[in-house]
């Protein structure tokens, strides 16, 4: 037993970093929701595809630029949250109809200008993810 006496303190350190993490992209996605539209020219954008677990996923990407208080500033964020899904038609829903060149909305963190979404709020199953991390960090602690 004690050869991993010191595997379960390291495993609930980063188990909680992973907790931390995801609640820090929550907030920020839920927090994206009040930032004000501004006028964008999208410089890029696309489909990246990965493959997991032999499972083919995509996620659309989109470089856009745009002013603030009379400065330029450039984004590449679609939304906050895990955008990565096997379905390519999701993934291409969120750009759609948009070109290089088009002019489109963005969303721009009123404190920070280098912020920037290009849709509003968060993507993903955070109370699910929450919950099963938490689960995990239980057991772990129990046995």
């Amino acid at each position: 037993m004690e050869v991993n006496s010191g595997v379960a303190p390291v495993f609930l350190f980063f188990l909680a970093i992973v907790i931390l993490y995801e609640i820090i992209i929550f907030i920020k996605g839920q927090s994206s929701k009040s930032w004000r539209a501004h006028p964008a020219e999208v410089l890029a954008l696309g489909i990246d595809t990965r493959q997991d677990d032999y499972i083919e996923e995509s996620k659309a990407f989109i470089h856009y630029e745009y002013r603030y208080a009379g400065r330029q500033y450039q984004g590449k964020k679609v939304m906050y949250g895990d955008l990565w899904s096997s379905n390519y038609d999701d993934s291409f829903e969120y750009i759609r109809g948009i070109v290089t060149g088009d002019k489109i909305t963005v969303y721009v963190n009123p404190k920070n200008p280098r912020i920037s979404v290009f849709k509003k709020g968060y993507k993903g199953n955070f109370f699910w993810q929450i919950g099963l991390l938490i689960t995990v960090l239980i057991l772990v602690i129990i046995f």
